[in-house]
């Protein structure tokens, strides 16, 4: 899917160098494509930043060139190089601004989502060929989708419902339908999100019957995400929907507000917790894309990126932890602070880790030569919590 986007976005650049100068020209050339998200092309820029409103013309002219040459509406995002800015650090990468390259933030909402995804992924589960994840819109079905085709090791077609449909309706037109559902034959893992906006769309629900018998007798792993269960989404095919409630489905709900706290720290929102505007995110009920809005807004007024993502993430831990363990902040962060303050320390760090720093930052921020020093506190911190009820209130406290 994507090497089909960047062949059809190379072509779109090429049609419109007539519409913009040599400098224009060279950035829309170094622009890469990154991803497909509800019609929403995200693209990454290797040059330096454009002013913002030469930025969105651009955006819009590719926007609608695209658009024209698909047949389907398309929205483009262009992120600026500082955007993705990688870490790394050893075996350690990890995208420092982007949320869909971050693992995912794991409550009673998703729990049996992500087991199901990670045993898939790994291979430890296994006959279950057919799977459909829904929730509603803001749940995270978009990251997770991200999360597990970074993590599976298989050649993978990955649709969006909207663009299924448009090819299918083109190739039937030009009679290439035959062709396309053989090269789908040689996919390990098929993906088809946002399965509810098929309602209606009756041929195109026909070939996606044939093509999914073809698929489970190749023994292929499909995936599909909605909004709605398959019983609940209207307009489908009785062979479609049959197909669907015969795999194994999955229910997804918003995250809670201690997941939601958690992901806008990893946004770099630690100091703006406490406002009024994002406090009211974090208990009210609201899903990711609400809190990346809002992330936006308060970085279009410069708030929550003066300072460094471990900075951000570690004030709150610092006092809370050192609150409940009874000692005082700056031994938390000592690079030679006394063993007698090692529980404090390891608690700091599992609970930096599990509001989403990296074992990179962390170990940056307390001044350790690398990320293993990282691993090994929150191995013992799991084994203080089996071992030590004392200690498991107290950590819980914490978070």
């Amino acid at each position: 899917m994507l090497d089909f986007l960047r062949k059809t976005f190379e072509e779109v650049i090429e049609s419109l160098r007539p519409d913009f100068p040599a400098s224009a020209l060279e950035y829309l050339r170094g622009l890469q494509v990154i991803r497909l998200q509800k019609s929403q092309l995200t693209l990454q820029s290797s040059h330096a930043e454009l002013p913002p409103e030469l930025r969105e013309f651009i955006a819009g002219r590719v926007a609608s060139a695209l658009s024209s040459r698909l047949r389907v509406d398309v929205r483009v995002k262009i992120l600026a190089p500082s955007a993705a800015l990688q870490i790394q650090e050893g075996p350690q990468l990890q995208a420092a601004r982007d949320p869909m390259e971050m693992e995912p933030l794991v409550d009673s909402g998703n729990k049996t989502a992500c087991l199901l995804l990670e045993g898939l992924a790994t291979g430890s589960i296994l006959d279950l060929n057919l799977v459909f994840l829904y929730g509603p819109e803001g749940c995270g079905k978009s990251f997770l989708l991200q999360w597990f085709q970074r993590k599976v090791q298989a050649k993978a077609s990955s649709w969006s419902a909207p663009l299924f449909h448009d090819t299918i309706c083109r190739l039937r037109l030009n009679g290439g339908l035959l062709s396309f559902r053989r090269s789908l034959m040689g996919a390990k893992l098929f993906i088809l999100d946002e399965v509810h906006r098929l309602r209606g769309k009756r041929r195109t629900q026909e070939e996606l019957v044939l093509i999914i018998d073809e698929l489970l007798a190749r023994n292929a792993q499909i995936l599909f995400l909605g909004r709605h269960h398959p019983k609940s989404i209207h307009g489908m095919a009785r062979s479609l929907s049959s197909r669907l409630l015969g795999g194994f489905t999955v229910e997804l709900k918003q995250p809670l507000p201690q997941t939601r706290r958690k992901f806008l720290l990893r946004l770099g929102l630690g100091r703006s917790l406490e406002s009024p505007e994002v406090n009211a995110l974090i208990q009210g009920p609201c899903g990711y894309g609400e809190l990346l809005a809002i992330n936006e807004r308060l970085a279009a007024r410069g708030i929550g990126n003066s300072t460094s993502g471990a900075t951000r993430g570690m004030g709150d831990l610092l006092r809370r932890v050192a609150d409940q363990f009874g000692v005082e902040e700056v031994l938390l962060e000592k690079r030679q602070a006394s063993r007698r303050f090692s529980r404090a320390r390891q608690a700091l760090v599992f609970l930096a880790l599990e509001s989403g720093l990296s074992a990179a930052e962390i170990a940056r921020h307390l001044g350790w030569r690398s990320s293993s020093s990282v691993n090994y506190a929150v191995k013992r911190v799991r084994e203080r919590m089996n071992d030590d009820p004392d200690f498991r209130r107290r950590l819980e406290a914490c978070q």
